[in-house]
């Protein structure tokens, strides 16, 4: 077995799901996932593309087509101005998009600092490929968001990346502008790379606008930007993301690519690219029922007594303070599963700091919302 996987211990999203196998009547509130069927236009692409017989590999980069689409949309949307050649990979996902940066960047020992609580399976990431992972705590009080003053104190001569995810999981909080601006000039200050995870860019609410790092002038040749399309067009399955970076560090990020997975799928390059190009309501159409959604989780936890719940600003989480209940959150999420029938996610799951919160997943029907708010309630209260 190799040391450098063996010491990495199962997290406690997978050990919440061991517990839960094989129970009847769950809830299931801690998966990631849309529960929308893709919209129909990217499945019909998907079905062309089969019929006419496109079901080989692509170019390692991806097909021309999607890259052309994505550096138009970052241009518009995002205001980077990246080249659709050499600065665009195509992905099997963001997750691989993610392992490929951390193997062809960073070195055993390169420091690299992350907010406190983390998105657990870039954790995984990172201590594979052997770095030192560097926390920074973000508190409630300030909704969560990460303090740039708090970044600079981490620095030191083997500090080599900070990463960013925002709109955030598991936290809903969305980074503003000001503090990307402040992010950015540490990073220029002290020659570090950015990685700048924007899958949940169109899941926001309250009209908070997601901003690029990467669009700050000076930060092109640092920034190395995750996206994808399985949280805005439900296309989790599919397995197709993408990941931008300046020519020079591109070169080793698709080298790294290449040897997981040759390629993205051809079939859903097909399909995202008409997800860019195709017409958008849809989207704004799912948004508007997480936001339904959101409030009314919000609403629900924030009236079971021992919950205290800031309402999200993006992607689909909230992330309840438990400290009341005396317990550990990996103890009350078991509690959960074993009495309520219903799974959240323990917040000690995503790093120290999140210990004594709950990770709850709205991506699901309000039906079922209210139920498993209502078993919560019913075993908590008695």
């Amino acid at each position: 077995m190799s040391k450098r996987v063996s010491s990495v211990p199962l997290s406690g999203v997978r050990k919440i799901m061991e517990y839960a196998k094989g129970l009847q009547d769950i809830i299931p509130l801690n998966i990631g996932e849309p529960d929308f069927v893709t919209p129909k236009h990217i499945r019909e692409a998907a079905k062309k593309s089969i019929d006419e017989g496109f079901t080989h590999y692509t170019t390692i980069k991806g097909i021309p087509e999607i890259r052309r689409a994505i550096a138009e949309k970052l241009m518009n949307e995002n205001k980077m101005d990246v080249d659709p050649e050499n600065e665009i990979l195509v992905t099997a996902g963001t997750q691989a998009a993610f392992s490929a940066v951390c193997q062809a960047l960073l070195d055993p020992g390169d420091e690299v600092i992350v907010q406190d609580p983390f998105y657990s399976g870039y954790e995984v990431a990172l201590r594979i490929a052997g770095a030192k992972i560097v926390p920074v705590s973000v508190r409630e009080q300030k909704y969560f968001a990460i303090n740039p003053n708090e970044i600079k104190e981490k620095v030191t001569d083997k500090t080599k990346m900070v990463v960013l995810i925002s709109p955030n999981n598991p936290t809903g909080n969305v980074l503003n502008k000001h503090t990307l601006n402040e992010i950015s000039d540490i990073a220029n200050d002290h020659d570090l790379l950015v990685v700048s995870d924007e899958i949940y860019e169109k899941i926001t609410y309250d009209d908070v606008v997601n901003y690029s790092i990467g669009s700050i002038p000076g930060m092109e040749d640092r920034t190395i930007t995750i996206n994808g399309f399985s949280k805005t067009y439900a296309m989790t399955g599919w397995r197709i993301g993408f990941v931008t970076a300046c020519e020079k560090l591109m070169g080793n990020i698709s080298k790294v690519h290449h040897s997981m997975n040759v390629c993205a799928c051809s079939i859903s390059q097909r399909a995202a690219l008409v997800a860019l190009t195709g017409p958008q309501d849809c989207v704004t159409k799912m948004v508007k029922e997480y936001d339904k959604r959101r409030r009314e989780i919000t609403n629900l936890l924030n009236k079971t007594p021992g919950f205290e719940c800031k309402i999200p600003k993006g992607a689909f989480y909230v992330f309840p303070n438990v400290k009341q209940f005396k317990m550990s959150s990996m103890e009350l999420a078991k509690l959960l599963i074993k009495k309520a029938r219903v799974v959240t996610v323990p917040g000690s799951a995503f790093g120290k700091n999140g210990e004594g919160y709950l990770r709850l997943s709205y991506a699901t029907s309000l039906e079922k919302i209210r139920e498993a708010l209502a078993r919560i309630k019913k075993v908590l209260t008695g």
